[in-house]
């Protein structure tokens, strides 16, 4: 009977261990939905991180982007970036009591952009395409649909790993322009810590594209005729001027295909409380290169 009564205490200390240690049945896509529900949900959010890209090409060469999100579900945000080593290179994105400003160091001057996909669109060159990542996520209600996930596909969950100390789970896939992408998204709060893509740039490929692309929306907003709209219209056509001039000077511009590696380095904080000053809008100062 003793014997019995020690095997029996030794399985109910030992099971929760057997437990603990049980592999994870989750999906890739059940990772992804938990990760787009813990972000929805946050209240108040701040991030620092860094951009490495390498450019494959005929004479390679590497940059460092500095980026940092500050957000309330108040609906106020901050995004801000900066390329190590280029002194205009600030940008800074604010939305505060639904007022957008935009500010680049690299052309001087404040603008209102009509909408916040506007904005981070035309964040993503000074930012790396940074700041269509964890914005988005963050602004869920407006960018349910398109969202940094979304454009994610293949997707499957490759193992555990460790990043910076925290446990994650680690996902890939297909990512634009048809290359691949790693993300590790932490086990205990499914917030992204570290994202790696590589893909090939074909310059001719990505301007008649994106052309195409404005094409459509332009017509879609043409269609509809409230004042919002409008501005926005207006914004987009000024864009699609922007990519006919790229189109026409093509032939004497465009380069061969080239391959881009990139990895996206994220330190997130969630607390209950955030510091005023990381919401206001910061234009025209000095960074750290």
């Amino acid at each position: 009977m003793k014997s019995l009564a020690v095997l029996f205490l030794s399985l109910l200390f030992i099971s929760p261990c057997f437990a603990k240690n049980k592999p994870d049945t989750l999906s890739a896509d059940s990772v992804i939905h938990l990760s787009e529900k813990a972000y929805a949900e946050i209240k108040t959010y701040t991030d620092s991180g860094k951009l490495l890209q390498t450019f494959l090409m005929a004479n390679p060469f590497k940059t460092a982007i500095i980026f940092k999100t500050a957000y309330i579900n108040t609906g106020n945000i901050n995004f801000e970036c900066y390329t190590i080593g280029k002194s205009n290179s600030l940008y800074t994105l604010n939305r505060t009591d639904n007022v957008i400003q935009t500010w680049w160091g690299l052309l001087n001057k404040t603008d209102t952009p009509p909408s916040m996909s506007t904005a981070l669109a035309s964040a993503s060159s000074a930012s790396g395409s940074s700041s269509a990542i964890i914005p988005k996520l963050l602004l869920s209600a407006e960018f349910k649909k398109d969202n940094f996930y979304r454009m994610i596909s293949k997707r499957v969950l490759a193992g555990q790993e460790q990043v910076n100390g925290n446990d994650c789970y680690k996902i890939t896939g297909t990512y634009r322009l048809g290359g691949s992408i790693i993300i590790w998204i932490t086990k205990n709060d499914f917030l992204i810590r570290k994202v790696e893509t590589e893909y090939i740039v074909d310059p001719a490929k990505t301007v008649a594209t994106t052309r195409k692309n404005l094409v459509r929306e332009i017509a879609t907003m043409k269609t509809k005729n409230d004042s919002v709209n409008k501005k926005e219209l207006q914004a987009t056509i000024k864009t699609m001027k922007m990519i006919q001039k790229m189109d026409s000077f093509r032939d004497k511009t465009a380069s061969a295909a080239f391959t881009v590696k990139e990895t996206f380095s994220f330190f997130p904080m969630v607390a209950n409380k955030i510091n005023p000053d990381l919401l206001k809008f910061r234009p025209n100062r000095e960074v750290a290169l």
